[in-house]
């Protein structure tokens, strides 16, 4: 375990080659001692470490190694938790549909509750981070509306703890907005026109006819709110 933390100093100082030795000698360790758990652990690491440098292919090979080393832990969310770090990997490659399977069966794997199994540094993988590593999967897929909204359930969800998580999920709030596809000039002019109703809406031709014809109002005729419930 002293290799897996110290291999956390070393990717966060940004020494990825440091990090990924001082993992693969967690890995070696784990072998020789016949340790599934902490060979789960390594390659969960090196998973992390491959999504940090653009390797996506590796992070869900080894995210599925780890799985297969934890699958008799009897840790249904540590299993979670891999399955968090294997969609990383499936959304840094644009693969949508493997993403969302791999973050479902995350989800149905969390809902199964604690255990006594749970190593003790598990802790921090509370509603708040499921809820956040989903929204970095949303981020690198880029769905940055829902990595948006799942950075701030996250923030939310941890409440006063965990502090360095949930400044970064916070920090990833702007980041995800910032990223959002943004209206021309032209298209937002227009909006502001039409919701103060200085322009007709699309089909108030039609509208106006159809009133006078049978002489019911249509969704589209009016001011302000009203004039939101145009169709797109």
């Amino acid at each position: 375990m002293l290799s897996v933390a110290a291999g956390w100093l070393a990717l966060d100082a940004g020494r990825t080659a440091d990090a990924r030795s001082l993992y693969t000698e967690a890995l070696a360790s784990a072998r020789q001692g016949d340790d599934p758990g902490l060979e789960a652990h390594a390659f969960a690491c090196l998973s992390q470490l491959a999504h940090a440098t653009g390797r996506p292919r590796e992070a869900v090979g080894t995210a599925q190694v780890a799985q297969r080393a934890a699958a008799q832990l009897g840790s249904p969310r540590w299993l979670a938790l891999l399955a968090m770090r294997e969609a990383r990997g499936w959304a840094l490659q644009g693969d949508r549909a493997l993403t969302e399977a791999a973050m479902v069966r995350a989800f149905d794997l969390y809902a199964k509750g604690p255990r006594d199994a749970d190593p003790d540094w598990l802790e921090f993988f509370v509603p708040g981070e499921l809820a956040g590593l989903e929204s970095l999967c949303r981020a690198d897929l880029h769905q940055y509306d829902r990595a948006g909204a799942g950075a701030e359930q996250a923030v939310m969800l941890f409440a006063g703890g965990h502090a360095r998580n949930r400044a970064l999920y916070t920090a990833d709030i702007a980041l995800h907005h910032a990223h959002r596809a943004r209206p021309s000039s032209t298209e937002r002019t227009k909006a502001h026109m039409r919701k103060d109703g200085l322009v007709p809406c699309p089909g108030t031709a039609e509208a106006h006819s159809a009133v006078g014809t049978t002489g019911a109002p249509a969704s589209c005729v009016g001011r302000g709110a009203l004039a939101l419930s145009c169709p797109a």
